[in-house]
C-alpha cells in the first residue's frame, strides 16, 4: 500500500485535492472492437478547442465515428475527446488488409507513454501478424524514431510494421483495442503487461550496474533553445541531492532502454513533475518516490497517483520547490515560466532527513538571479502589451 506525504506542500486546499485522488484506479475489463471496412481518418486540426490533439480516428462503414478510437480528456476537458472525431473528406485510399489501430502519435514522451502506446497490449497478448496504424501529427510522416521507436522495438514492433495514416484510408478490418490506461480515470492489468514487458526486455539489453538513489534532472533540457525561457532554478536542488549521495541523470541524454533499466532497479528516485516523471511507471515495487512540484496547479497529480498504483511505490512525497513572485505565473505546467529553488518546504525536508545542506550563499544568489530573469520577462511582456495597444 502506497503512502502519500503532503507535509512539504504549502497550500492546504491543494493537499485536500490530492488526498481525494487516493482511490482505486484499476479497471478490470478492457474492450476490443473489430470494424469491418473501417476507415482511419488522419489527424486534423479541430474547431473544438477541447480536441487539442485534433480530430481523426476510426469511422465505421456507415460513416459514424467509433468512440473507442478516441482519447477522452479529464479536468477542463472532462467528457470531451482530446483526440478524435469525424470530418468530411474527398479522397479515400483502399488497403485490402487488416490493421491494428494504435491511435494518435506526436513526439511527446509523457503522452507517448500514457496515451499513445496504451492499445499495444493487444499486440503483446495476441501477437497478430498484421501492421499497426497510427495517426501521426506535429511531426514528419513515418518519423517515429529515437527513443519512441526504441520503446516499440522493446515491445517487439519493428518500424516496417508501422503505417502512418496521413490520408483517409479504408481497411478490410480495423482492430481497435481499448486504451489500457486513460489519464485521470484508470489503468488495467493490460497496461501493466505493457510496462512489465518493457522492464523485462530492458533488463535483458542492459548489463550495467544500477544506482540505488537516482535523480532525473531537467537542468540541461531547460537550456535548449526551445525551453530556455520556461524554467530556472533547479541547479541548487541538483547540487543538494548530489551532495547527499544521489546519482544525477539527464534522461534525454540516455536511451529509453537505459532509462527503464535504471528506474526499475533503484530504491529512491527524484524527478520534477512533468514529462520525465511519467517514467515512474517503470519504478520497482517498494521504491520511494520524491516529486518536485514546480507550481500550484492541482490538476496535475492524477497521473502520479495512478502511476503509484502501477509501480506499488512504498512512499510518494510531494515537495514544493517553486517560488511565485507574480500571482498570474506560471501560465501552465508545460509553458511556465517556473522559478525553482531551495524553498522553506525543501529546507524542512532537509532537516527531517538529516541531509547535508549546500552553501546558503549559492542558493540565495541563484534565487536573486532567477528573480531578475523572471522580472525581465514580465517587463518585456508588459512593454509588448503596451505597444500592442498603441499600434
Amino acid at each position: 500500500m502506497t503512502s502519500y506525504v503532503y507535509k512539504y506542500m504549502r497550500f492546504q486546499d491543494e493537499v485536500e485535492i490530492y488526498e481525494q485522488m487516493e482511490k482505486e484506479y484499476l479497471k478490470q475489463n478492457i474492450d476490443v472492437l473489430n470494424i469491418k471496412n473501417g476507415v482511419i481518418l488522419p489527424q486534423k486540426k479541430s474547431i473544438n478547442e477541447h480536441h487539442w490533439m485534433g480530430d481523426g480516428g476510426v469511422i465505421d462503414n456507415n460513416g459514424d465515428f467509433v468512440n473507442l478510437s478516441g482519447i477522452l480528456g479529464f479536468g477542463e476537458n472532462e467528457g470531451e475527446f482530446v483526440f478524435g472525431g469525424s470530418y468530411e473528406y474527398e479522397k479515400l485510399e483502399e488497403k485490402k488488409e487488416d490493421v491494428l489501430y494504435m491511435g494518435a502519435f506526436q513526439p511527446h514522451w509523457g503522452h507517448f507513454l500514457l496515451e499513445y502506446i496504451t492499445r499495444l497490449w493487444y499486440w503483446i497478448k495476441y501477437k497478430p501478424t498484421i501492421k499497426i496504424a497510427y495517426c501521426g501529427f506535429a511531426c514528419e510522416p513515418d518519423s517515429i524514431d529515437g527513443n519512441y521507436l526504441e520503446i516499440l522495438n522493446l515491445l517487439g514492433i519493428e518500424k516496417n510494421r508501422l503505417i502512418d495514416i496521413r490520408n483517409p484510408t479504408r481497411f478490410l478490418n480495423v482492430i481497435i483495442p481499448e486504451q489500457s490506461y486513460l489519464r485521470g480515470k484508470y489503468y488495467s492489468l493490460e497496461y501493466e503487461l505493457i510496462i512489465n514487458t518493457l522492464k523485462d526486455n530492458a533488463s535483458i539489453h542492459i548489463s550495467k550496474k544500477p544506482y540505488e538513489n537516482l535523480y532525473f534532472t531537467r537542468v540541461d533540457f531547460m537550456k535548449t533553445a526551445i525551453n530556455r525561457n520556461k524554467e530556472r532554478g533547479e541547479d541548487p536542488i541538483v547540487e543538494l541531492f548530489k551532495k547527499n549521495n544521489f546519482t544525477i541523470i539527464s534522461p534525454e541524454k540516455i536511451s529509453a532502454t537505459e532509462q527503464i533499466f535504471y528506474i526499475s532497479h533503484c530504491k529512491k528516485i527524484i524527478t520534477p513533475i512533468g514529462g520525465a516523471s511519467m517514467n515512474l511507471i517503470f519504478a520497482k515495487e517498494g521504491c520511494e518516490v520524491i516529486l518536485l512540484k514546480k507550481a500550484y496547479l492541482p490538476d496535475i497529480p492524477a497521473d502520479m497517483h495512478i502511476i503509484s498504483c502501477i509501480n506499488h511505490a512504498s512512499q510518494v512525497i510531494f515537495l514544493d520547490v517553486y517560488f511565485k513572485p507574480y500571482s498570474h505565473l506560471p501560465y501552465s505546467y508545460g509553458y511556465g515560466p517556473h522559478m525553482l529553488g531551495i524553498t522553506k518546504e525543501l529546507k524542512l525536508y532537509i532537516k527531517d532527513n538529516d541531509m547535508t545542506p549546500i552553501n546558503r550563499k549559492n542558493y540565495l544568489k541563484n534565487n536573486v538571479l532567477n528573480f531578475f530573469w523572471l522580472t525581465k520577462k514580465e517587463i518585456k511582456r508588459d512593454i509588448n502589451k503596451l505597444l500592442g495597444r498603441i499600434i
